[in-house]
């Protein structure tokens, strides 16, 4: 019984949390948009926490800036933006009260329990230590840093020392409420107001069903539902990009400069969330100039690009700043080359070619791989060696994308957004091609699909509207492999731990190497400095000091050469001022690792199944 509160109190806790920041969000973002018109309450909902999520990062960026990124000073000033905007509260709660219009009771208790259904499984990875590789090799370690510092330093030990990081410091308001836990779910509440946005667009496409079918296909995919469990940036940036091309469609509709500010402000977030943004802005800018040269209104143009240059230039010049460098570690050709450099992606094509010359190679590499492309949501599915054995995507894409390619295309905006997927597909397939990277354009493309869906129904059909119950199968259907995937990853993972010890055990379970650190941590706390080999994603758990990685100033290049010579290793280490070695594998330890000749320099201190920790007798 005592377990069963410990987990109740556990669950609710952070549970609380995440309400606390979506309605901060929401309140904020409600502040902002005052005086934009919203057509219903699902894009007052979607939009306002959209801007509420980029502003809040935004404002603790500035704290970092002035040194005073600190849990007071962030909740003080937190605070203080709720008492600026009691209006809102006042007006929400109202509108709470007095709402008696929608479905009718009993449709609204079967939602409900529908819903809580739904969204259990997928809440629930949220409630596990973080184990993504990524995530605890540089997000987590980045706000970690920030929070240590108070401020935003170039944390030159990282993997990626420095880049758009406003994800992070969303990460960083987690840890500041309760933790890791809180750090993840913002990543989850970024998911479900995709979810919300795509509903909000379908209604104001005068397709309520087909918004809602979008938005059951987004929550369907299994990769979606993973990373929105997982402290990494792929989700936030998916919201950031579906929001900005749908405030940029009202403001195509509509003319209203309002929302062309909003999707300026959008979608420089995006690009304040990673470098992937830029390839938006570059697409809504153009689209921008088009419509307004058209339309012989150039101050739109202008506003559009004074607006992103207020919301995403900060961050792009503190990388300048940095680095010399806007879009660091790449493009080294253009801007020089870095210890960090060295794997970047404009750097594999030539050190010495020119830019022209690099995207030469890479359409000519387009044309020879555009089969690889027409296998994505077949590879995505079934042969996930392809992309890491990441989550899949949803199975419904190999079946939807054939039948509905055709319906979609029949109207205007089905055909405006399979040339803005394509075009992305193509940009995708030239440059990383990792499936998470194709996410941000899951939504739009969703919205198209399903549309052509509804266009389908209704030329043979009479009935413009489907019954209840065939709506919720559908909507069930769509999100069944996300939810399936949920379920399994619960099943698989067990209950989550709710106290450090059970935390230790569950990481030692799932994380190769994390016994060795574990150690090192309960015997001499944040008092000593490791190197990690092929433990860089241990990062994260290491209490004290941890350098090691597969490029930057202190690569493994530096240190597997000595393996097999222990007293050099140990020289160069402690001319690293490092004290202990961690060697983490998978699988068999390396051949070079003999722990009888590493003992005439190192003592062991931690041999588990999967690594072994060592320190430096020197």
């Amino acid at each position: 019984m005592e377990n069963f509160l410990d987990l109740l109190v556990f669950f609710l806790v952070h549970l609380f949390s995440m309400l606390v920041l979506s309605v901060t969000f929401f309140v904020i973002g409600r502040k902002l948009t005052s005086r934009v018109g919203f057509a219903n309450v699902w894009e007052e909902i979607g939009i306002s926490c959209t801007v509420g999520i980029g502003t809040t990062a935004t404002l603790l960026f500035g704290l970092g800036l002035i040194h005073q990124l600190n849990r007071t000073t962030t909740l003080c000033v937190l605070a203080i933006l709720h008492l600026v905007s009691l209006d809102v509260w006042s007006t929400t709660l109202r509108r709470l009260c007095s709402s008696r219009a929608g479905p009718k009771p009993g449709y609204r208790i079967v939602g409900s329990i529908f819903a809580v259904l739904l969204a259990a499984p997928m809440l629930l990875l949220t409630y596990y230590p973080p184990t993504q590789f990524d995530a605890t090799l540089y997000h987590l370690p980045t706000a970690v840093a920030f929070v240590d510092a108070g401020s935003l330093p170039f944390l030159g030990s990282l993997r990626y020392p420095i880049f758009p990081q406003l994800q992070e410091m969303l990460f960083v308001l987690g840890f500041f409420l309760t933790g890791e836990i809180a750090a993840q779910m913002t990543q989850h509440v970024a998911l479900v107001l995709v979810a919300v946005n795509l509903i909000a667009w379908g209604k104001n496409l005068s397709a309520g069903r087909a918004g809602v079918w979008s938005a059951a296909l987004w929550l369907g995919n299994p990769l979606a539902v993973w990373l929105g469990g997982a402290a990494y940036v792929d989700i936030g940036l998916s919201l950031f990009v579906t929001a900005a091309i749908f405030a940029w469609y009202r403001w195509l509709m509509t003319d209203l400069a309002s929302w062309l500010v909003l999707a300026a402000a959008l979608v420089g977030f995006a690009c304040a969330s990673k470098y992937l943004g830029l390839f938006f802005l570059g697409v809504l800018g153009v689209a921008t100039l088009i419509v307004s040269i058209q339309r012989r209104n150039y101050r739109a143009a202008v506003l559009f690009a004074g607006v992103v240059v207020a919301t995403a230039g900060p961050w792009y010049a503190r990388i300048f700043y940095f680095t010399g460098n806007p879009v660091f570690p790449f493009f080294t050709n253009l801007f020089g080359t870095s210890a960090w450099s060295q794997y970047s992606a404009a750097t594999v094509a030539s050190q010495e070619s020119s830019a022209a010359a690099y995207w030469v190679l890479q359409i000519t590499e387009i044309v020879v791989q555009f089969r690889f492309l027409l296998m994505v949501p077949f590879n995505a599915v079934f042969a996930r060696e392809v992309f890491s054995r990441q989550a899949p995507i949803s199975p419904w894409y190999l079946l939807l994308i054939p039948l509905l390619a055709y319906p979609a295309l029949s109207t205007r905006f089905g055909r405006w957004t399979c040339g803005l997927v394509v075009t992305y597909c193509l940009f995708w397939v030239a440059t990383v091609r990792d499936i998470r990277y194709l996410l941000p354009i899951f939504p739009v493309a969703g919205l198209a699909l399903v549309l052509g869906a509804d266009t389908f129904i209704k030329r043979f059909t009479s009935r413009t509207s489907l019954r209840p119950a065939i709506h919720l199968v559908i909507i069930s259907a769509l999100v069944a492999p996300g939810w399936l995937y949920g379920c399994y990853k619960a099943f698989q993972l067990g209950v989550p731990p709710t106290t450090q010890t059970e935390r230790a055990r569950f990481l030692s379970r799932n994380v190769s190497g994390h016994e060795a650190i574990d150690v090192l941590n309960r015997a001499r706390g944040q008092d000593y400095s490791v190197y990690g080999l092929s433990a860089e994603n241990l990062r994260y758990y290491a209490d004290g000091r941890f350098t090691g990685d597969v490029f930057g100033p202190n690569s493994f290049a530096k240190i597997s050469p000595l393996l097999q010579d222990p007293q050099r290793l140990c020289a160069r280490l402690r001319s690293m001022d490092v004290e202990y070695l961690l060697i983490v594998w998978r699988g068999q330890p390396p051949k070079m690792v003999v722990r009888d000749k590493m003992a005439s320099s190192f003592k062991v201190i931690a041999d588990t199944r999967t690594g072994l920790a060592l320190e430096c007798r020197q």
